[in-house]
């Protein structure tokens, strides 16, 4: 059973990758060219959308000979095509795609051709186009590959969806998916049912979900958070004792809150009331246009947003009451409109309800009604 890592991110589309910034990100400057590659294997489903000349190649390049050299040294595939140094990576039934890995060595300053044949002791031959061709569009090669995206397509759609409705609601930046083949639990690979997840917080908001059957969801509830979990299915030996699940925002957070609304929002605190008998903050703010900007925070599972008009009158909310099961991602939603005595209309809203995560939803409703009002 092998990994997909699903990494979302919004991203422009080219022909080849870049993958120098990639080695930053995950710290792979030490790592053996195998190694690379087979992280690139696990990442490689996020960029299946990437313009290529053929479905079952990737074409990755870097810039440093080095890295190139170490690729090079772990395959008994190199060659020159059109000014680049090509290491190839084959396809295996788990990841049924080429991997290219290039390397420009007719640029300017470039390490060349005959300093990389002597240092791998090899020589560097010119592949010959139509061998080429014929090799990366094999009917049966690429019939596994189109199975094997159709496949993982259908079992991550339900967790894309979320994802991408994550990133464009709140102030997630991106998700990582973790999934197990051949069906998704992130522990056996058998069939996922389910998902557990949890926030990173750095410089940017990520979101890592995991793919979980029913039986490994029940196992997953009896962590104290995910994070507990990981350390224990990965066997990371992480001291996380200290760590524990909030099911509210602490009382000592609500004055920081008040202050990032007041300047995310540019708006003015009204009302701080806490109920007591209710043990929940309801927070009134007001833009200089008048529109009102309500928080009721009971607990992440009880939450409610509300806009209003200057007058007082309802314009849009989302909360998480339990009372829409037809919407995609249940109980979390938005009212587009609000009118007495007429069908509600409402959509799935991504939210988590903490409103500084939440705060893209917030301004986006905030946005409809000035731009209405003007």
């Amino acid at each position: 059973m092998q990994w997909i890592i699903v990494k979302l991110i919004n991203i422009k589309v080219k022909k080849m990758i870049k993958i120098d910034e990639l080695i930053e990100d995950y710290n792979l400057h030490e790592s053996l060219g195998k190694d690379i590659d087979f992280i690139f294997k696990l990442l490689l489903f996020t960029l299946k959308d990437f313009k290529r000349d053929y479905k079952i190649v990737f074409n990755m390049v870097t810039q440093n000979p080095l890295l190139w050299q170490k690729l090079a040294l772990d395959t008994n595939k190199i060659f020159e095509k059109e000014d680049l140094l090509i290491a190839e990576y084959e396809p295996c039934t788990e990841y049924p795609f080429y991997r290219l890995y290039s390397y420009r060595y007719k640029e300017k300053s470039a390490l060349s051709l005959e300093a990389f044949s002597s240092l791998l002791k090899r020589e560097i031959n010119v592949e010959d186009t139509k061998e080429l061709y014929n090799k990366y569009n094999d009917p049966e090669l690429t019939k596994n590959y189109i199975n094997w995206e159709k496949n993982l397509n259908n079992q991550l759609a339900s967790l894309s969806d979320i994802s991408y409705g994550r990133i464009n609601n709140t102030k997630i930046k991106q998700t990582i998916i973790l999934h197990r083949q051949p069906l998704g639990c992130i522990v056996c690979g058998e069939k996922a049912t389910g998902y557990i997840s949890t926030i990173l917080m750095n410089k940017d908001a990520i979101l890592i979900i995991a793919s979980t059957c029913d039986k490994h969801q029940e196992l997953a509830k009896q962590n104290p958070c995910f994070l507990h979990f990981l350390s224990k299915l990965f066997q990371m030996g992480l001291d996380l004792s200290s760590m524990k699940m909030n099911e509210k925002i602490e009382k000592n957070l609500i004055e920081l809150l008040i202050s990032e609304i007041k300047r995310e929002l540019n708006c003015e605190l009204l009302k701080n009331i806490y109920n007591e008998l209710k043990d929940e903050y309801v927070l009134t703010f007001k833009r200089i246009s008048g529109v009102l900007i309500i928080l009721r925070l009971h607990t992440f599972m009880d939450y409610g947003y509300m806009v209003n008009r200057p007058s007082g009158e309802a314009f849009q909310r989302i909360d998480s009451a339990p009372d829409h099961k037809e919407i995609k991602f249940f109980p979390d939603h938005l009212h587009r409109t609000i009118t007495k005595n007429k069908k509600p209309n409402v959509e799935s809203s991504y939210t988590f309800g903490f409103p500084i995560l939440d705060l893209p939803s917030i301004i986006k409703m905030v946005n409809r009604l000035e731009t209405e009002l003007t």
